[in-house]
């Protein structure tokens, strides 16, 4: 369940696949105790800009994140929820930035940046 949210005069495209499945660093099917590695891509494919623009995946059930690998690009922010049904406004308090101490209490994650240009097929930072 991945989304993004945008001003509604802003028309936003975004697809979610799966880029690679290791168990024990080698190719695998996706199988309990699997390495799933998600790939986000994001498009602006209408003519005006977005503001406030948010990307947000609830974490499937029986998965745990992992931050090896991730990072923030220019005017992208991370955050993640421990709330099952967190507010999905720009300005939530139920989202954090950083990483909680016991990664496996994180429910949701985004991506928030104030200002999305036109661009076409860029991935999300970090996926």
């Amino acid at each position: 369940m991945t989304n993004a949210l945008v001003n509604a005069s802003t028309m936003f495209a975004l697809k979610k696949s799966i880029s690679n499945v290791l168990l024990v660093g080698v190719p695998s099917r996706p199988v309990p105790g699997a390495l799933i590695i998600y790939k986000l891509t994001y498009s602006n494919i209408g003519s005006l800009n977005g503001d406030n623009v948010l990307v947000y995946d609830r974490l499937p059930r029986n998965t745990s994140f992992f931050t090896e690998g991730i990072h923030t690009a220019t005017g992208w922010t991370f955050e993640y929820s421990t709330n099952t049904l967190p507010d999905q406004n720009y300005l939530s308090i139920n989202y954090l930035p950083g990483y909680p101490s016991d990664k496996s209490t994180i429910k949701w994650i985004r991506w928030k940046k104030k200002f999305c240009g036109t661009e076409r097929e860029r991935p999300v930072p970090g996926v």
